[in-house]
């Protein structure tokens, strides 16, 4: 608990990375980010480093909203017709052919760069905390975990990584996951460079490589994310912003 701020998650420990973050004197982008990367830990089945990121931002100093994409562009080889050469009529939704770049690392790089206070090194250590020295599992969370053990089984590294002992971790079971860990360090220690270039980036590639996909090393080195104009509705006298597609938020607005 705190008095003037708040912290939601899906996770207490999430909640409790962001709000020592604005305990210590952070900004709301800086709690988000703690809060963002904590869950890349404790909740590896819904999100991760791989993934990407959008932010709304209401800055008070001058009344208004910011809107940054921080989601990841296809690979350069990634055309229909390649996909169609391949054998594909429709996207594919699974495997390393639905890959895109990786947003997050860069995301918050840059949201933590115009909003933050604290920094990347300070803002991971709670992820990097529970990347290492492991955490609890929930019952929601074990259950989800082992909904997807089956799917995480036909992956050698993913059975490595994500079924220790060869099984989804059971509720109140301790995980650790120091391979995350240790990358989480290195972005926390040499920004987002670290993630798109680099032996992180090469293990990335090679991974796709290895199994079919198309993203390189160049598509990581590219990448950058995108502050972008947001939208809104008036709803009932008040005004709802959302980030514009390629995200979501369209849908919120029209719901």
């Amino acid at each position: 608990m705190g008095c003037g701020g708040m912290v939601a998650t899906s996770q207490p420990l999430a909640a409790r990375a962001g709000l020592q973050m604005l305990l210590d004197g952070g900004t709301a982008a800086d709690a988000a980010i703690a809060a963002a990367a904590t869950l890349n830990v404790v909740e590896p089945m819904s999100t991760g480093l791989g993934g990407d990121a959008f932010a709304l931002v209401y800055h008070a100093a001058d009344c208004k909203v910011y809107a940054l994409n921080a989601s990841g562009r296809a690979p350069l080889a990634a055309t229909a017709e390649r996909y169609r050469e391949m054998g594909h009529e429709r996207m594919p939704r699974k495997g390393m052919l639905a890959v895109t770049v990786p947003g997050s690392a860069a995301g918050w790089a840059d949201l933590l760069d115009r909003f933050g206070r604290l920094g990347l090194d300070r803002v991971l250590q709670p992820a990097i905390h529970y990347a290492t020295e492991g955490y609890p599992v929930t019952e929601v969370i074990a259950g989800q975990w082992q909904d997807g053990e089956a799917y995480l089984e036909q992956d050698e590294e993913a059975r490595r990584v994500f079924l220790p002992g060869g099984r989804a971790p059971r509720s109140g079971q301790r995980f650790a996951c120091p391979d995350l860990a240790a990358s989480l360090r290195q972005v926390a220690e040499q920004g987002p460079d670290a993630f798109y270039r680099g032996p992180i980036a090469e293990a990335i590639a090679a991974t796709s490589r290895a199994l079919g996909g198309l993203l390189t090393e160049e598509d990581l080195a590219r990448h950058t994310s995108t502050w972008v104009d947001p939208i809104h509705i008036d709803y009932r006298g008040l005004r709802v912003y959302e980030c514009p597609p390629n995200g979501q938020g369209i849908t919120a607005l029209m719901a």
